[in-house]
């Protein structure tokens, strides 16, 4: 298997994993959410998984782990405005 195609897998498996979070989160399954989502950033780390983390965690009430998580995305990519709401 060739460098790119396990690149190519890992960022799938991320892609995958952050959409299951992503839709746990809209259907308000919180915990599962959660979830998923560090699934998705035990993969690879990017500032939307942490973003829609932030917000799952924000709605359970956990907000010292929501502010770290935002915090964390911003960091990452501080261009995205909702990132700052």
């Amino acid at each position: 298997m060739s460098s790119r195609s396990i690149a190519r897998d890992v960022a799938m498996m991320e892609k995958y994993l952050h959409s299951q979070g992503a839709a746990y989160y809209d259907e308000g399954r919180l915990d599962d959410a959660i979830s998923w989502l560090k699934k998705a950033i035990g993969i690879d780390e990017r500032p939307y998984t942490r973003y829609h983390l932030a917000l799952a965690l924000h709605k359970k009430g956990d907000l010292a782990d929501a502010v770290a998580e935002i915090s964390r995305a911003i960091d990452l990519n501080g261009s995205v405005p909702e990132y700052y709401y």
